[in-house]
């Protein structure tokens, strides 16, 4: 793999480059990765189940799982990962936003931490970056949860439905509207995207703070750079599904499309929920992925997954 820097993701990296250290005190910790660092939040006592890894979907950033967490360490001990560029999570130039670098970066991350072996949450976009850790067998995965996430046709629908005139998705343009429009667009995200029954002010004010305080969204080199690199896994390992039926932005998305990463998955749609599942209902979430842990096969707690049936 070329080690070249795409020229608009440069810019993203330019642009955002204030994203060095989050306000103190911080609820994180930064992790050295090949393209810069990212920052991880650690959850929950050891309890001897695996450790869940929830990737950060932009603009949601460590400081929004405060609800998730406390949720969580009754169920298991858990890990908060921002994605490479965003948050908190400085790269040192434009290839650290690309699809493969960011998951180089969140393998890096886990294999500093030592532990092991994981269970994945990949919301939206994030489940590709679950999806394809898992595939690459780098560090040792019991399963994965999955939230939002469709196939890669249903992905590249759902980028047209949100960028319906393509200024995001055009290099350069998109840098410069995205680096100028981040707080209209991450307020326009969290009403859009969350359930009617949601009050997503809170999350609003959570990401606004930090984008004041230098937290980074190159939203638009995500979009532009990440779409060649998806793939549908076919997995075969222990997963589970969740679509929050009240996502406007999946209104027309086929649920039953994200089996196409995990064929033998189980699918749960949730009420009242919208984008966010972990964050709109952190006690429901905890409770499904109780449910999930318990029904792991006892081989599955201790090793990596076999790989993908299909290439």
């Amino acid at each position: 793999m070329t080690d070249r820097s795409n020229p608009a993701a440069n810019l993203d990296a330019w642009l955002w480059r204030r994203n060095r250290r989050p306000p103190r005190p911080s609820p994180g910790q930064q992790l050295p990765t090949p393209h810069g660092s990212i920052r991880v939040r650690r959850s929950g006592p050891p309890n001897g189940s695996p450790t869940l890894v929830l990737l950060c979907d932009p603009p949601n950033m460590v400081e929004h799982y405060d609800p998730t967490l406390a949720a969580l360490d009754t169920v298991t001990p858990s890990v908060v990962v921002e994605l490479p560029g965003f948050g908190f999570s400085p790269v040192n130039r434009g290839r650290g936003l690309e699809f493969h670098a960011t998951v180089e970066a969140v393998e890096s991350a886990l294999q500093q931490l030592g532990d092991g072996p994981w269970v994945l949450f990949g919301p939206c976009i994030c489940g590709f970056v679950a999806a394809e850790i898992a595939q690459r067998r780098q560090v040792p995965v019991a399963g994965l949860v999955l939230a939002q996430v469709p196939d890669v046709s249903g992905m590249q629908a759902w980028c047209d439905r949100m960028d319906p005139q393509n200024r995001l998705r055009r290099p350069w343009m998109g840098q410069i509207l995205g680096r100028l429009g981040a707080s209209r667009l991450t307020r326009f995200w969290y009403r859009f995207a969350t359930a009617a029954e949601t009050d997503h002010q809170p999350l609003t004010q959570i990401a606004e703070r930090m984008l004041d305080a230098g937290a980074g969204y190159p939203l638009a080199t995500m979009l532009q750079c990440w779409g060649d690199a998806l793939r549908d896994a076919s997995l075969q390992l222990p997963a589970l599904v969740l679509w929050g039926r009240n996502d406007r932005s999946h209104a027309t998305t086929d649920r039953h499309s994200s089996l196409r990463h995990v064929p033998g998955a189980r699918l749960v749609e949730l009420d009242q929920c919208g984008h966010f599942p972990d964050l709109e209902q952190p006690e429901q979430f905890a409770a499904l992925v109780q449910e999930f842990l318990a029904s792991l096969p006892a081989d599955e707690a201790g090793r990596a997954p076999p790989a993908s049936s299909k290439p």
